[in-house]
């Protein structure tokens, strides 16, 4: 289950961190791995880990990239890319 951008957008209101701490647990007891979206600094991304979030992406982690963009960095890496 994905954690819209939206709810991440003032983790310092402490508000808004029990919202996503709240959804977080009930989502992770309910079996469902928490992917946090659109994570630019370290802080978000920390918070999201601490309340539970399984999986976090965005600008933190690198941007969007064309497809071959990609699949050079696979391979620059030794990562096998699975047929189209």
């Amino acid at each position: 289950m994905k954690l819209d951008r939206s709810l991440l957008t003032d983790l310092a209101d402490p508000r808004q961190t029990l919202v996503v701490t709240r959804a977080t647990a009930m989502l992770n007891e309910l079996g469902f791995w928490v992917v946090a979206e659109g994570i630019t600094n370290l802080h978000e991304a920390s918070v999201l880990r601490e309340a539970g979030a399984t999986h976090v992406q965005g600008y933190l982690y690198g941007r969007p990239e064309d497809r071959q963009t990609t699949l050079q960095r696979f391979r620059e890496h030794g990562l096998v890319p699975l047929p189209d």
